[in-house]
């Protein structure tokens, strides 16, 4: 019996038994849950987003409840218009964006909004992606870019999604 001891997949292995209750062998899981969901700088700007939320739903003269969603997959918030073209749905298929702000009510989105770290601005594979995004987005709905920051300033991130409803 061999236990898997390479340093560089320090996956939990799980013992399966044999009848007589001895470890037979060790199983590696195809899943392992990750660390973080959101990363340190997402949770952060998820804070300002919250109060901002909770500011637009004090407004009672609008019948909205906004709500927030994170890390929401784009083909749970596109359709693809051309089903016989597999090409647009494998463009959208492993991307997500990082906030979708929407009505509880009705489900229907506000505006989405993505949190541009360094890497929309130096990596090539990122860049293109956001170019995709904002090219799908274009015409259909708003994408507000935030640019993480030790302070946010949520009277103008407030401002700007009071634009979209």
């Amino acid at each position: 019996m061999q236990i898997i001891t390479d340093d560089r997949r320090k996956l939990e292995q799980i013992p399966v038994l044999d009848e007589d209750g001895r470890i037979e062998y060790y199983k590696i899981p195809n899943y392992t849950l990750r660390k973080e969901f959101l990363t340190a700088t997402e949770r952060k700007f998820l804070r300002v987003l919250i109060n901002i939320v909770k500011k637009l739903n004090e407004d009672k003269e609008k019948n909205i409840y906004f709500q927030i969603s994170t890390q929401v997959a784009i083909n749970r918030i596109m359709d693809i218009n051309n089903k016989r073209n597999s090409a647009l749905y494998d463009e959208i298929k492993d991307k997500s964006i990082d906030y979708v702000l929407y009505d509880i009510n009705t489900g229907n989105i506000i505006t989405c909004i993505e949190l541009d770290d360094n890497s929309h601005f130096t990596d090539e594979k990122r860049i293109e992606r956001d170019k995709l995004l904002d090219k799908m987005f274009n015409g259909i709905m708003p994408v507000l870019h935030i640019k993480p920051a030790n302070e946010y300033n949520e009277t103008k991130i407030l401002n700007e999604i009071k634009k979209y409803i």
